[in-house]
């Protein structure tokens, strides 16, 4: 796996993206808690399953404390290697969530987590090919994301002008979210002028 390229589907952005070698991208799909699921792949490695370890060392937001948010994140991992007698690194982006019984909002979800996989892996020009608009450099990394969470429900068939109230309906992790989530989706608006 690490060492030959793959193609990955994103089925949220609904999307064929292709990796090289020494990185790949693991779904973990819809969990019941972000933070369960967090220690459940830690064991799987053999990294602590603490939360002091989880929240503290690797960084993981407060919010998923509460078992009852809703959301996504992801999380990267990095692997030392030799090859040819020479070190080199693997990495492996992981995509979490938590359902949050909404359709609309977990494929909204689902493509929020997946920009930021596009975003680390530098391929954020699919997100632009899909989304028939530049993403400029300058806008935050979540306003990105939420443009890709609303592209997603695009890409499905869902109008996102009648979703466009969906701060409304976002039990999300923090209010500064539902801004972020304004933002794209007039971003979106500027596009169709």
């Amino acid at each position: 796996m690490w060492f030959k390229n793959q193609v990955h589907y994103l089925q949220g952005l609904a999307v064929e993206i292709y990796l090289e070698p020494l990185r790949s991208l693991r779904n973990e799909g819809f969990g019941k808690s972000i933070l369960q699921t967090i220690k459940k792949l830690n064991k799987e490695v053999g990294y602590s399953i603490s939360d002091e370890y989880i929240f503290n060392e690797l960084g993981l937001s407060e919010v998923w404390k509460n078992e009852e948010v809703n959301g996504g994140t992801y999380m990267i991992r990095t692997f030392n290697a030799i090859i040819d007698d020479l070190p080199v690194q693997a990495e492996q982006i992981i995509i979490i969530y938590k359902s949050s019984g909404n359709y609309v909002l977990d494929l909204m979800f689902q493509g929020h987590e997946e920009t930021h996989a596009l975003q680390r892996l530098g391929m954020l020009s699919i997100l632009e090919s899909v989304a028939h608009m530049d993403i400029c450099d300058n806008l935050h990394k979540e306003v990105i994301a939420s443009i890709g969470g609303l592209i997603a429900l695009e890409r499905h068939g869902i109008n996102i002008e009648d979703s466009l109230n969906l701060a409304d309906m976002f039990a999300g992790p923090s209010s500064v979210y539902i801004e972020y989530l304004r933002e794209a989706a007039l971003k979106l608006k500027e596009r169709h002028k």
